[in-house]
């Protein structure tokens, strides 16, 4: 599998004023990192936005609930 590229970010404060964890900023995966970086352009510059590659279709979510 070839590697693909996410885009994350830091969420909201948090009410005690703290920076936010860092979460998804889309469930988009992007080709290229050409691509990602154009969408975390568009992301604020508050929330760090970072782009991330990793091979994310080897990944899956198996906790039972799914019919094979």
């Amino acid at each position: 599998m070839s590697d693909f590229f996410i885009v994350i970010c830091r969420a909201d404060k948090t009410p005690d004023g703290e920076r936010g964890k860092f979460e998804l900023a889309t469930c988009t995966l992007f080709r290229t990192r050409v691509a990602a970086e154009d969408y975390a352009v568009g992301v604020s510059p508050s929330r760090d936005p970072l782009v991330v590659n990793g091979r994310f279709l080897d990944l899956r979510v198996d906790d039972g609930r799914f019919e094979r």
